[in-house]
């Protein structure tokens, strides 16, 4: 357990703050998990919850990019996944992320193919 001594905004992302705990930086966050969780000045936090608080902040990062590189074009589950671990996500981010696009119907592979047919079967023959 440790005591928050200092939430500052980062730099060149205001959506993020830096945490310290006893003066010593621990983490960086975005502003949403730190409202979710309550963390704030003086408060008293455990090595667990900013574990957890991390991991947190690395799945909303992930689906946040996930949602960006959607907005450009239609994705497969493979691509999406590829796309995610390439940014060096942890990989329970990715599964996270690729979960939510999918229960939300961003990512879905049949439609993707049907929609690949549609639009560049004509261009070829029956064999490919």
């Amino acid at each position: 357990m440790g005591t928050i001594t200092k939430i500052e905004i980062q730099k060149k992302n205001k959506q993020r703050v830096n945490l310290y705990v006893d003066e010593e930086f621990v983490c960086g966050l975005s502003v949403e998990t730190l409202v979710k969780r309550r963390l704030k000045t003086g408060g008293t936090v455990g090595l667990d919850d900013l574990k957890d608080a991390a991991v947190e902040d690395e799945k909303n990062g992930a689906f946040h990019d996930l949602l960006k590189a959607l907005s450009v074009k239609k994705l497969t589950v493979k691509e999406a996944e590829d796309g995610l671990a390439k940014k060096e996500y942890l990989n329970e981010a990715v599964l996270y992320a690729v979960e939510k696009g999918k229960e939300y119907g961003y990512l879905d592979d049949a439609a993707y193919a049907e929609e690949y047919l549609s639009v560049y079967g004509e261009r070829c023959g029956k064999l490919k």
